[in-house]
Parts: C-alpha cells; structure tokens; sequence
C-alpha cells in the first residue's frame, strides 16, 4: 500500500519501484556485469525550498555525517556468482572478513500460506577467506521478534539450499494465523529476511 496514513498495514506498507536492469546498464534484458552490487539509500524526506536538498532524514541512517551528504547505504549484491545475470531475490549483502562480501538470496513461499512453507536460501562466497562452507541458521520468527522455530543448523556450500518449515513451533503445535518472518544467519551475521503471512 503506497498510501497507508495509519499504519494499518504495519511491515506491509510503503511503496515499490521497479526498474529493469537493461534502463540502468543497456545490455539487455535479464543482464548485468559480472559481480554487480548496487549500493541504495532512500531520502524519507526531501527539503523543497530554498534549494531542494535533502533534508529530514534518510534510511538507512547516517552514521556521523550530516545532511545533504549521505554516508549510509544498504549494498544489494545483485550477481553473487558473476555470471551476469541478477540473483534471484538480489537479497542485501553484509560485508565480511578481509572486504569481501558473502551474499544472500532468501526467498520463502507461498504468502499467504495455509500449510508448509517453502524457503530458498542461495549463498554466494563464503564470509571468511579461506573457508568453504559457512556456518548457516534458518529461523522462523513471530511479528514480537519471538523464535517460533528452528528450520535449519549445519554448515553449507556456496549453491542453493532448500528448506521447508511445516507451520509448526518449536514445542509441535501449529502456529496461528499471522505475519511471520523466516531469518538466515550466516557466521553469525544476519543476512536477510522474507515475511510470510499464515492464514487459516
């Protein structure tokens, strides 16, 4: 909902802007270069008069820096494994040991969901040198930040994993209807989240 005053739609509010990676890059549709990352900063407010700088605030938030200039950004890794085509998802990247990136793509579904959800996690380079497989959690937690379930613990390739969590909590009963967020951890950073909305 682009227009939501009240907040009657919570997490689910705000707006979406779609553009198609050949307008940014011109190499065609469904292509990028090799390894792109985007860095993304949106202006919550912008200052009309005298001059239209940016003004009020931004998201992420700045972390000393003072408006007009921004130096906060959310980096979307959009090809973690250079192929030139986007990741499904293009989840956000958290930057890892000696400057590099791992990356997560995590996609879960159906929304809503009566029964099992289905959740898609694809790693891109591990987040310490050197290592082959990263340390990975899936979780599943209600709208308070309150663990419902444990998916998934062990260690895992670079590649895509799937997982499937059956609506249940941790003690076995079915969990109610409501918004839920599925959350990946990788070497105990957390790396992205999807919202499922479970229905009766």
């Amino acid at each position: 909902k682009a227009f939501d005053p009240q907040h009657v739609y919570g997490y689910d509010g705000g707006s979406e802007l779609a553009i198609p990676w050949d307008a940014l890059f011109g190499l065609g549709t469904n292509q990028v270069p090799a390894g792109t990352r985007i860095g993304v900063v949106a202006s919550v407010c912008w200052d009309p008069e005298p001059d239209g700088e940016l003004g009020g605030d931004v998201a992420p938030n700045n972390t000393a820096a003072s408006l007009p200039t921004v130096d906060n950004f959310e980096e979307v890794v959009v090809d973690s494994d250079s192929d030139g085509v986007p990741d499904p998802g293009c989840q956000a990247g958290v930057p890892g040991a000696g400057g590099e990136t791992a990356s997560v793509t995590l996609r879960a579904y159906p929304s809503p969901s009566r029964s099992d959800v289905r959740i898609s996690v694809v790693l891109g380079a591990a987040s310490q040198p050197g290592r082959a497989n990263a340390e990975v959690k899936v979780d599943v937690f209600d709208i308070a930040g309150r663990r419902v379930a444990a998916v998934f613990r062990g260690s895992l390739p670079a590649g895509r994993h799937d997982f499937r969590w059956d609506g249940r909590t941790a003690s076995g009963e079915s969990a109610g209807p409501g918004l839920y967020f599925m959350r990946v951890r990788v070497d105990g950073d957390d790396m992205g989240t999807a919202k499922i909305l479970r229905v009766r």
